[in-house]
């Protein structure tokens, strides 16, 4: 049973996924290709390796102009400023923070470290998902469920718990 004062959705905006497919290059998109917007493994590995490494983006366009490269592979990119784009074009993940903690004047032997990710961009990264849309109830709701001790209220997700009834209910009011 849903409550009867429902929350809305808001449509318009577009999610990662769908700036990707917006995307002048997403016709080499497809199911089978979990390495886009590069074509093959090969190319994301290259990527990858080219990106980390502490080359300049003149030597990495030496790299690939090199007649040797091209006979091996042939990829989406031409240049580094091409790769750059390529890479700027992969949608956000939220970013790790940190945090050195002191505790007063005592001296530590090893320096105590917290890491952690900001919640809000990670409910905002989720939502704009569609890969997680189909998991998410955006509306409270009470299940019920018939034993031989009568009838029981069933929990499983956040929006089954009383909490989230609740705070709709106070919406309501």
């Amino acid at each position: 049973m849903y409550h009867t004062n429902q929350g809305e959705s808001i449509r318009g905006g577009l999610n990662h996924l769908q700036h990707m497919d917006q995307d002048e290059f997403a016709h080499i998109c497809d199911s089978e290709n979990v390495y886009y917007p590069f074509v093959s493994q090969s190319e994301w590995e290259l990527t990858n390796w080219l990106a980390s490494s502490a080359l300049a983006q003149k030597e990495i366009d030496t790299y690939l102009h090199l007649q040797c490269v091209h006979i091996l592979v042939q990829f989406s990119f031409n240049t580094a400023k091409d790769l750059c784009t390529c890479i700027k074009s992969l949608p956000e993940v939220p970013h790790w923070c940190f945090q050195e903690i002191k505790v007063g004047s005592y001296q530590m032997k090893d320096l105590i470290i917290l890491y952690w990710h900001d919640g809000l961009e990670v409910v905002k990264h989720l939502f704009s998902n569609l890969v997680f849309a189909h998991c998410m109830d955006m509306h409270p709701y009470q299940e019920f469920e018939e034993t031989v001790n009568g009838v029981e209220h069933v929990y499983g997700e956040f929006m089954s718990a009383d909490h989230a009834w609740e705070i709709q209910v106070s919406y309501s009011e």
